[in-house]
């Protein structure tokens, strides 16, 4: 980019990268400050074109891979005996039987709707011959199966959405003259999930930006200052849609990481707001000029912006080596907003304050609401407490946070589902009643393909076995319905489920059904004992449904954690070390992040596992969804560092300057304290408007990213971290390759 604005690299320069650096950045917005804005605005009417086309080439689901033995039995069992139904409507009298003659000229006129559509490949009604295992105990309700072409994840599909808006055109839970109708099923929830959660996020960001405007106002204190923050959003934001739309028409994307896109962009330019203008005030407060200022400005803040874009980059590129596209989308999306957000910040953001100089403190508020010396004399009170009685300060902290972390025990992890709804969702309803109206229970229930065709007595002794499992309500195969290990008189086929054969020349299909939550640990275990019997013969199975999926999604999670883990620790505790110069502060920094992200999870469990906060957010208890608890390890793990490297750049200034440890840990709290809460505080309440939202794993998402957020910015990065420098001393600057590192300088 330097030959863009005139410059060439000197002949002899030095050979410290970051001199060069911050030397050709200080040239750049010194001497060309209107060609690097001018640059930028043109590159994002560019991209910010692409930008605006992205969501249509994203994509719902992605939660498991592609060849998991769950996916791989849904395939299996498609190809074979066709897709199993994926959308339902329960069809309920108004009054009497759903046979009546008037219930069931409403239901036909639906049926009739249905079957003329192209978009639909197979249909079962509770209406003709074979119906009666489709109507519900009580009589009042029938049920019509169908399956929509090519629906085999769960996600948004347009196809559903016209066919549900076809029949019931005031949208689900409508009625008819005779009858109500209640859409559900596979399809419909992801549907309802996908429409639900464009709609909280709307909400969310019409409760978010005022308040976050009103914070920017407080701590700038004039609005041309508050306004920076913005301008940083809006140059990084529309660029980073435009690489996701990139990437989007090269490999699969989830929609979701537009939020990540956004709540992330917002936030980065906030924070790198904070730290360059507060820095640039407290130079001109010095009395530098403008251009002096900058200069100064970029290389202390520059640099720590520089390894705070690193680390957080790290944190996030890590998610790119899970095989599940939901996550990996969150990886690209971060690594875009963090090098767009870093390069705004380092480029135009500096130019800008170039050209405004002193008007940058322009339409204060009111007298003295500026701090231009950049320093909170609160924070360096509470400081000066902290680092006189280290173990008085920070083993209280230390126990509250351990005490936090203690309902990490028992987490449970589970996935999206129709329970994420609000209670008076169609999809939810749907399932409710399936479950408790109907002789047969889709609700709870896995599906079984073999790989090879089973005899009637093999398929008998099959069945026998699997309904012998504890936790089995009953296995349905090509005979009947066995429970406990005997075969239910009178039963067959055609008044039990919804499939069709159950058995062809390559395979056969066996439906388990159980009572346990499909979420549920008992559920997870039925799973595994049915994995664990023997196929008669020499087949083997295949198994397919929620459970399975979980299964298959924990697991592969599982598999790619460990180098997560160690991949983000280490390229953390690499980059710490060279901004720092020392081994200690980087190991600190990990051991403190974790127990802080411990805790901030034990409190997540507590709160939306367990259920201690119904009456405020009225979601659902159940288990907590794997992926976004992986997406928000990640995140808070990537804002902690942030937020460290924030305070030690001004600690260890001070202590290059040749301040003592307590000294400098004083002075750094006192400049960057006050930065760090007012970031963690801005950028929570983004997170904490998500608790706004109807879908539980959203609440769970906001509120416990949120969390750790200002968790970690007041208790940890505000009392720990300075109580154990303190208690470390000069042993916090230990190296032992300095010898080696300065005479390689």
């Amino acid at each position: 980019m330097v030959w863009l604005f005139g410059i060439t690299p000197e002949k002899n320069r030095p050979s410290r990268w970051d001199f060069i650096l911050y030397r050709w950045l200080k040239r750049i917005v010194i001497a060309h400050p209107l060609r690097v804005i001018f640059t930028w605005v043109c590159l994002l009417g560019v991209f910010g074109f692409f930008g605006l086309h992205a969501s249509r080439y994203l994509r719902s689901g992605g939660y498991v891979p592609a060849n998991a033995p769950s996916q791989v039995a849904s395939n299996l069992l498609a190809k074979e005996f066709g897709q199993p139904s994926n959308l339902g409507f329960v069809i309920r009298a108004k009054n009497g039987a759903i046979t009546s003659k008037s219930s069931m000229r409403s239901a036909s006129e639906i049926l009739s709707k249905l079957r003329s559509n192209s978009s639909i490949s197979a249909i079962e009604s509770f209406i003709g011959p074979g119906g009666s295992g489709l109507v519900s105990s009580n009589k009042s309700e029938g049920l019509i199966l169908i399956t929509v072409k090519g629906k085999t994840s769960m996600g948004y599909s347009a196809t559903t959405a016209s066919i549900v808006k076809e029949i019931l055109p005031r949208g689900p839970n409508a009625s008819y003259s005779d009858v109500s109708v209640i859409v559900g099923g596979f399809s419909q929830i992801g549907n309802e999930i996908t429409n639900q959660t464009t709609s909280d996020l709307k909400k969310a960001e019409t409760i978010a930006i005022p308040i976050t405007f009103l914070l920017l106002l407080v701590a700038f204190g004039s609005v041309v200052a508050a306004l920076l923050p913005a301008m940083l959003g809006l140059a990084s934001i529309p660029m980073t849609l435009a690489v996701l739309y990139f990437l989007a028409r090269t490999t699969h994307v989830s929609i979701f990481a537009l939020n990540m896109t956004t709540a992330l962009g917002l936030g980065l330019s906030i924070d790198y707001s904070l730290l360059v203008v507060s820095r640039f005030r407290e130079e001109l407060a010095l009395g530098y000029d403008a251009l002096e200022a900058i200069e100064r400005t970029i290389e202390t803040a520059g640099r720590t912006i520089f390894f705070s874009a690193l680390t957080v980059a790290v944190s996030l590129a890590v998610l790119i080596t899970f095989p599940v596209y939901f996550i990996r989308s969150f990886g690209f999306a971060g690594i875009a907003v963090v090098f767009l957000s870093a390069l705004a910040a380092l480029l135009l953001l500096p130019s800008v304050l170039v050209l405004l100089g002193e008007r940058v403190n322009s339409l204060a508020l009111f007298a003295k609401a500026i701090n231009l010396e950049g320093e909170s004399h609160a924070w360096r009170r509470l400081s000066t407490v902290v680092t006189s009685r280290p173990f008085r300060s920070g083993v209280p902290v230390v126990g509250v946070l351990l005490i936090a972390a203690l309902p990490l025990m028992n987490i449970h992890f589970g996935t999206p589902d129709q329970n994420s709804l609000p209670i008076n969702a169609s999809a939810r309803q749907f399932s409710k009643i399936l479950a408790t109206d109907f002789p047969f229970n889709e609700n709870n229930f896995i599906n079984v393909v073999t790989s090879t065709a089973l005899s009637s007595s093999s398929d008998e002794s099959y069945a026998k076995q699997l309904s012998e499992i504890a936790g089995v309500s009953q296995v349905l195969c090509q005979v009947g319905i066995y429970q406990n290990g005997t075969l239910i008189p009178g039963s067959n086929r055609a008044n039990a489920s919804s499939h069709g054969p159950m058995v062809n020349f390559n395979a056969s299909l066996l439906d388990v059904s159980f009572a346990p939550n499909d979420l549920s640990p008992q559920a997870q275990s039925i799973v595994h004992k049915v994995q664990a019997t023997l196929v008669p013969g020499a087949g083997r199975s295949y198994i397919s449904g929620f459970t399975a999926t979980l299964i298959d999604q924990n697991s592969s999670i599982a598999r790619s954690l460990p180098l997560a883990i160690a991949l983000i620790s280490l390229g953390t505790f690499i980059l710490l070390f060279l901004f720092t110069r020392s081994f200690v502060l980087p190991l600190k920094a990990l051991v403190l992040d974790g127990l802080s992200i411990a805790a901030s999870f034990g409190f997540v469990v507590w709160v939306f596992q367990e259920g201690h906060a119904l009456r405020f957010l009225g979601f659902t208890p159940q288990p907590l969804p794997t992926q976004l608890l992986v997406l928000m390890f990640c995140l808070s793990f990537g804002l902690s560092i942030d937020y460290e490297v924030f305070l030690l750049s001004r600690i260890k200034e001070g202590h290059d300057q040749g301040l003592d440890t307590i000294s400098a840990v004083i002075n750094g709290m006192s400049h960057t304290g006050g930065i760090i809460t007012t970031a963690a505080l801005i950028l929570s309440v983004t997170f904490f408007s998500f608790g706004s939202s109807s879908l539980s794993f959203l609440q769970v998402f906001g509120v416990g990213t949120g969390g750790a957020v200002v968790l970690d910015a007041t208790l940890v990065r505000g009392i720990l971290v300075p109580a154990i420098i303190r208690v470390m001393g000069d042993a916090n600057w230990w190296n032992p390759t300095a010898k080696f590192t300065d005479r390689s300088r």
